[in-house]
């Protein structure tokens, strides 16, 4: 019955969808049945405009985008915390045996940390398109063996005809949307030892993700469609100072879809083969909420919306496009499926078995539905690679009112937690794909926005304390057994951080994974937070902010306190020693805000844009050494 119903709004969002744009005439894509491409520039025009006119939105006139999966390995240094094992991820830190790589705003630095004297090699700036003022910013890094990967984003100030010259300006006239010019993304490769630029890559859209799988690079950008007199609206790549120009019938789409508002364009390039390399563009929605890469396959995840005529508004319809990932490593169309909801990140999609799983959330108050959905992948009758539905659960998750705050996929199980005032934790057996159940559930205050699997089927959670009205009162850090399906658990006490009266904690880590170090050798884990407190007695007032890195200590057969703090760090020194802070300098404080922490050997090293200091594991309590980077970007 389940499945007859997502049948039913497929079908009732295809006719929809159909009914507006039957004047058009698609064309059928050989590499796949889901597909159309386009064939020329006026049909582009008709597909967006159309699209377009049904949402309402105006064109603006012209004048002129082997590791453990817990991110630690059995090497002598610290990995970031990723989702898949072996799929590395872009991070603003990376290291090796050798060097730190930070990324600063629009900065890139190689520290040297071979003695204990940390030594800056290079401090490189993205360059800009033009001699005034412009917005150029890093935003990830990567590290293989030959190579140091530098992906970063700027604005170009020019526009390319259709007769292919190029037309610049001081700004690009198109508002309100592009005053400061039209985003690119930037990928910089270096040669790793002498940290020279060999090779540059630009790709007309904003940066989306990027995965390095091995040598194998994929970069995803979002780019908008622009359609005016003598533009050419067609996605474009340069490789140093060869431009190439995605051909129309090389720009795929689905003729269902209700939203042809963007292109998603997807480059894989391959390191190990004199850089070469291969653009998908895919046009469809505006905005793709998340991206789930495993060996095989990439999936892009989110919610268009289609306007119904009946009742004059906007229905969501949410969309996985899939793109399988070939031998070589270039990847081509791989079917797509709908569904109800909308998912919250990449942790709500899991790739198991020949199965794709992905947890959603629908609705507020009293409508609230969550659901988890099993698609198979499948092939068609032309052996084309499609998603088919296999099972869906929409009960049951979730008391009501809630919904999912964040989800973790472990093989043959996946852990959900729900909130509205509470924090139910549940575990879902997956074992059979066809009918996934409800195994157990436990009741806390609070809820988790991140989940980590340890070791011994354990769990850590790290997200919100809540009260009894499920108001937030602060941070929260929780450890479950998880070994018994039947019988969830929490070990020992929580670690908490609370607001107090008139103050606040906050840390990246609750939204960014990739903020969270994690290492099973040392058994600890850490992360920054921030905290500020304002305390008033009858004598004076204060306002207290403190910028730390938290190292805790994991012990899971500690039944009472198995969460523990090993020590703390600041760079609050670092602003004491160089800076006389007349006022109230918000600017030198915020470079100081402790980012990340890595180890390398025996060395324990904590990293804000401002500096990095370093410390024994053996001796945490003592720094032994700093360096200041704050004057090289100031």
């Amino acid at each position: 019955m389940k499945k007859i119903f997502l049948l039913f709004i497929l079908i009732a969002f295809t006719f929809g969808v159909v009914s507006c744009t039957q004047d058009i005439v698609h064309n059928d894509d050989d590499s796949h049945l889901q597909l159309a491409y386009i064939d020329n520039y006026n049909q582009l025009k008709l597909l967006v405009e159309d699209t377009m006119y049904y949402k309402n939105r105006l064109y603006p006139e012209a004048a002129a985008d082997s590791l453990e999966s817990d991110g630690s390995n059995d090497l002598d240094y610290s990995t970031t915390n990723v989702q898949v094992q072996g799929i590395d991820e872009g991070d603003i830190i990376k290291v090796d045996t050798n060097r730190i790589y930070t990324l600063s705003y629009d900065t890139f630095n190689v520290i040297d940390v071979t003695t204990d004297d940390m030594t800056l090699l290079l401090s490189k700036t993205l360059e800009t398109t033009r001699n005034g003022e412009s917005y150029t910013y890093y935003q990830e890094l990567y590290v293989t063996e030959r190579y140091v990967i530098v992906v970063g984003q700027r604005f170009s100030y020019y526009l390319q005809s259709f007769g292919g010259n190029t037309k610049e300006s001081d700004f690009i006239d198109i508002a309100p949307w592009y005053y400061y010019g039209l985003p690119e993304t930037i990928v910089e490769i270096y040669e790793k030892e002498s940290i020279t630029l060999t090779d540059t890559f630009s790709i007309t859209g904003y940066l989306s993700t990027s995965r390095l799988i091995n040598d194998h690079l994929y970069v995803l950008t979002r780019q908008d469609i622009l359609i005016f007199d003598d533009i050419d609206p067609r996605p474009q790549i340069t490789h140093n100072a060869n431009t190439f120009i995605q051909p129309y019938e090389n720009i795929q789409y689905i003729p269902e879809t209700s939203s042809l508002e963007n292109y998603t364009n997807i480059l894989f390039l391959d390191l190990e083969d004199d850089m070469n390399f291969q653009l998908k563009t895919y046009l469809g929605q505006g905005y793709w909420g998340h991206t789930y890469v495993t060996f095989d396959s990439i999936y892009f995840a989110g919610n268009s919306y289609s306007y119904n005529e009946d009742t004059e508004t906007f229905e969501s319809i949410g969309m996985l496009i899939r793109y399988e990932i070939l031998e070589d490593g270039s990847i081509t169309f791989g079917g797509y499926q709908i569904y109800e909801g909308y998912i919250i990140n990449q942790f709500a999609l899991d790739q198991h078995d020949n199965t794709i799983r992905l947890v959603t959330t629908d609705g507020w108050g009293e409508n609230v539905i969550n659901r988890l959905y099993i698609f198979k992948l499948d092939l068609n009758e032309r052996e084309e690679p499609v998603m088919t539905l296999l099972s869906l659960l929409d009960e049951g998750i979730g008391k009501p009112r809630e919904t999912v705050r964040s989800v973790r996929f472990n093989e043959d199980t996946v852990t959900v937690v729900t909130f509205e005032l509470t924090d139910p934790l549940y575990i879902i057996d997956l074992s059979d794909p066809t009918n996934p159940t409800i195994t157990s559930e436990l009741e806390i205050t609070g809820f988790a926005t991140y989940q980590h699997p340890w070791k011994n089927d354990t769990l850590i959670n790290i997200g919100y304390e809540t009260d009894s009205n499920g108001r937030i009162i602060g941070l929260k850090i929780a450890l479950f057994d998880t070994s018994d399906l039947f019988n969830l658990t929490q070990i020992g006490r929580d670690v908490t951080y609370l607001n107090g009266d008139q103050g606040w904690a906050y840390s990246e880590a609750l939204y960014n994974h990739k903020a969270l170090l994690f290492s099973q050798i040392y058994d600890f884990f850490g992360f920054a937070m921030d905290r500020f407190q304002y305390i008033q007695t009858e004598n004076f007032s204060s306002n207290v902010y403190l910028s730390e890195y938290m190292l805790f200590d994991i012990d899971i057969e500690n039944s009472v306190s198995p969460i523990s703090v090993i020590a703390t760090f600041s760079h609050q020194h670092f602003i004491s020693n160089h800076f006389n802070l007349t006022n109230e300098d918000y600017r030198i404080i915020y470079a100081f805000h402790i980012q990340r922490a890595v180890y390398i050997g025996n060395t324990f090293y904590v990293i804000s844009n401002g500096g990095i200091t370093s410390y024994d594991l053996d001796n945490l309590n003592v720094m032994k050494d700093d360096l200041l980077l704050l004057t090289v970007y100031s």
